[in-house]
């Protein structure tokens, strides 16, 4: 899911940047949304772990 939406925004902002910075946006996006999605796990866990 986090890899559709890293796309889809990179391709809308294709228009304005190189290949490079597109390539650097995606994995921007990808490690937002894994570390969202790691730390929500976390506090979900946490708190059924009392």
């Amino acid at each position: 899911m986090a890899f559709f939406i890293a796309v889809g925004s990179a391709v809308l902002l294709r228009q304005r940047y190189s290949w490079l910075g597109l390539v650097l946006h995606i994995y921007g996006q990808i490690a937002i949304w894994l570390s969202l999605f790691v730390m929500s796990l976390a506090i979900v866990l946490a708190a059924f772990s009392h």
